[in-house]
């Protein structure tokens, strides 16, 4: 007889194999609530905008030209037809962190929501089953890093670990 725990990790495992993502959430004996495959860098044209929006943050953030540079980003539909499944969790991710720091950078609360983002979040929020606004720890930790040397013997170290995405 199998214990529960154990059950559990095999149907998230089954689960997140046989969708070929885990959108669900990343759970696996020998991860834990990483992800098992080294979240996606970037997003395909034109959802491309939010990753190099993301990669400039710590440049926008030390200069204080993060909201007039998220302001200028083009309103976007990360619908099913336009953006697929398997890119959803870093769409998420790198949303959520681009609307926290948009309010949470400046001393002075912005006057208005970024709507390009926030509409954008609303969507990705509702492909993934979750409340609207929400930004989880998978978000900024369990699907937000990289790996510095792919090819290391034992890449799950937490020296060879880095943010893909820094605020």
């Amino acid at each position: 007889m199998l214990a529960p725990a154990r059950i559990v990790l095999q149907q998230a495992s089954l689960t997140n194999a046989a969708l070929g993502h885990e959108n669900l959430g990343p759970l696996s004996e020998a991860h834990g609530f990483i992800s098992a495959r080294p979240p996606i860098v970037d997003l395909p044209p034109p959802f491309d905008a939010w990753t190099e929006a993301a990669a400039a943050l710590p440049e926008l953030c030390d200069t204080l030209r993060l909201r007039r540079a998220l302001d200028a980003l083009p309103r976007l539909e990360p619908s099913p037809e336009r953006l697929p499944d398997r890119y959803l969790m870093r769409a998420a991710s790198v949303i959520g962190l681009l609307v926290q720091a948009y309010y949470n950078i400046e001393t002075i609360p912005p006057a208005r929501e970024p709507a390009a983002l926030v509409d954008a979040w609303r969507t990705l929020a509702w492909r993934l089953d979750r409340p609207r606004w929400t930004m989880s720890t998978n978000d900024f930790v369990f699907h937000n890093w990289r790996l510095v040397d792919p090819g290391d013997p034992d890449p799950m170290r937490v020296e060879n670990l880095r943010l893909l995405t820094s605020v």
